[in-house]
This record gives C-alpha cells, structure tokens and sequence, in this order.
C-alpha cells in the first residue's frame, strides 16, 4: 500500500490543518491528495487503497453529504473530520455500523476552523502514524 493521505473536502483549510499536525518526522513519507469533490475521488483513487481519509460531512460541490459516500471508501482509516462535531460522530458510527471500517479503524474529530492547530488532530495522527 503506498502511503496516500486523502482528504475529501471542498474546502482548503483540511489540508492546511492536516499537514500543519501531521508529524514532522513523517511528513515526507507520505503523498497528501485533497480532492474538492467525492466524484473526483471516485473517478481517480476509489480503486487503491490508501493509508488514510479525510472525510468531511458537507461536501457540497457535491451536493452530498460524508455519510452518503462512506460505504465506497478504501482506507486502512478513516479519519470523520468536520466542523460539527456530532456530524463526525455519525459518520463513524455509520461506518462500523455499515461494516466498512473496524471499530480501531475509523475516528471521528472536530475540525477547528480558526487555527491550524488542533491537539487532537495532531495527536492521533501521532498515535496511528509513529507506531
């Protein structure tokens, strides 16, 4: 598996905050893809498994929401990462539901649109990456 970080989201701030978090040591390991639409997605990496997704709720280019697409995603984690926060909890509640992700596989944080920083973030990214 090639190591991929994907982020869904028709915003920028995603893949600002994620690289901003992202451990420093593993930075370079990793190809970072942001894809504005889920179609795009679909269309160019749906097929090949990557190390992690970045799923936002409104996808609105799209005129979807994250919990429409879960079941076509194909990563070994799914990171459920939005401003709302209840938003991301139902995606990842959906997504072990559904059987798509394992429990230990899927996570559900809160964007924070303000600051890149975000301790959470930039904790489990620590936790799942420098293993």
């Amino acid at each position: 598996m090639e190591k991929i970080i994907t982020i869904i989201d028709d915003k920028y701030h995603a893949i600002k905050q994620i690289k901003y978090c992202f451990p420093s040591s593993l930075v370079y390991d990793f190809q970072f893809i942001h894809f504005e639409t889920f179609e795009k997605y679909n269309s160019e990496l749906s097929k090949k498994k990557v190390n992690m997704i970045f799923l936002d709720f409104f996808l609105d280019k799209d005129k979807l929401t994250g919990n429409k697409v879960i079941h076509k995603l194909n990563s070994e984690y799914l990171i459920c990462f939005s401003s709302m926060e209840e938003a991301s909890i139902g995606m990842k509640n959906l997504a072990i539901e559904i059987n798509q992700y394992d429990d230990d596989k899927v996570y559900s944080l809160k964007k924070i649109k303000e600051t890149l920083e975000n301790i959470p973030l930039r904790n489990l990214l620590k936790e799942l990456l420098e293993k």
